[in-house]
């Protein structure tokens, strides 16, 4: 599990575009439209990612919504240890 020290969290579909995949599964072709170039995909993906670090002062932790969730859940945990009272609210 990544640790979360601090950042933004990604949606499953932009985590999934940043590791390098097409994460709409979209069909170009059969839509008309003209297919981009691997270099262009790349440059973009690059150029998003590294504006998202620029504008966070390159704090970006790239996880997927079930890891923020999965890390959640642990941070709660440890907080119903030393607050047990908390859980029954």
């Amino acid at each position: 599990m990544k640790k979360i020290e601090d950042g933004i969290v990604f949606s499953n579909d932009i985590k999934t575009i940043l590791e390098g995949q097409n994460a709409l599964d979209f069909n170009y072709q059969t839509n008309g439209l003209v297919v981009p170039r691997e270099n262009t995909i790349n440059f973009l993906r690059k150029s998003f990612l590294n504006e998202t670090k620029r504008i966070f002062n390159n704090r970006v932790t790239i996880i997927s919504e079930s890891e923020m969730q999965e890390s959640l859940e642990n941070s709660l945990r440890d907080v119903y240890k030393v607050y047990p009272h908390c859980l029954l609210r």
